[in-house]
């Protein structure tokens, strides 16, 4: 057990934490920026993989708090560099969120797994101008090699050439610890494109 030495704090941040959370949903579709009496898990339930998205959202909070990051090198500890994915005239947002089988290599299941189902999400890699990957995996696979076979992955994916040549592109890939994925992979993704009419 934890202590919690300032209890009225840690009420009043969760309940604000809540808030912002309930204002990121709705402001994802387009809802008021003040949610009103409606139910928190409302704001999600018109989303086509609400479950997904969660997953990658709390991946994307995970790869910046994991107390096992390999450095600052990657997403881990920068959440400052999804910025680089908004658009202030407006963007499209593509999300995915898979788990490998026992033993998976990255870069197979990168290729022939997750870019297949973003493609069949609707989401376009060639047309994204920044991704975003996070990596998560067991102790036993959370090694520096996995940053290796990341880079290769990102490298063969579809419109890296481009962000790598565009002023405004940008990928960034980190890593997360969960002991309850074993020797399994956990890849969430999300992906900016410009916005769709």
């Amino acid at each position: 057990m934890e202590p919690v030495t300032q209890p009225k704090i840690f009420s009043q941040e969760l309940s604000a934490a809540a808030l912002h959370l309930h204002r990121f949903f709705e402001a994802f579709q387009g809802g008021s920026a003040e949610p009103g009496d409606a139910p928190a898990f409302q704001a999600t339930e018109e989303l086509d993989r609400p479950g997904e998205f969660l997953q990658c959202l709390l991946d994307v909070v995970r790869v910046n708090f994991d107390p096992h990051a390999p450095g600052t090198l990657f997403l881990n500890s920068n959440i400052e560099l999804i910025n680089e994915g908004v658009r202030p005239e407006g963007f499209s947002l593509g999300y995915g969120s898979l788990v490998s089988g026992s033993g998976a290599g990255l870069e197979s299941f990168w290729e022939s797994e997750v870019v297949t189902y973003l493609g069949a999400c609707g989401c376009d890699l060639t047309e994204a101008h920044a991704l975003f990957v996070t990596i998560t995996t067991g102790p036993e696979r959370f090694q520096i090699g996995l940053a290796d076979a990341a880079s290769t992955a990102l490298e063969e994916t579809p419109g890296h050439d481009e962000r790598q040549a565009s002023n405004g592109g940008i990928e960034s890939f980190g890593f997360c610890m969960d002991p309850a994925l074993g020797d399994r992979l956990r890849v969430s993704v999300w992906a900016f494109s410009a916005a769709q009419a």
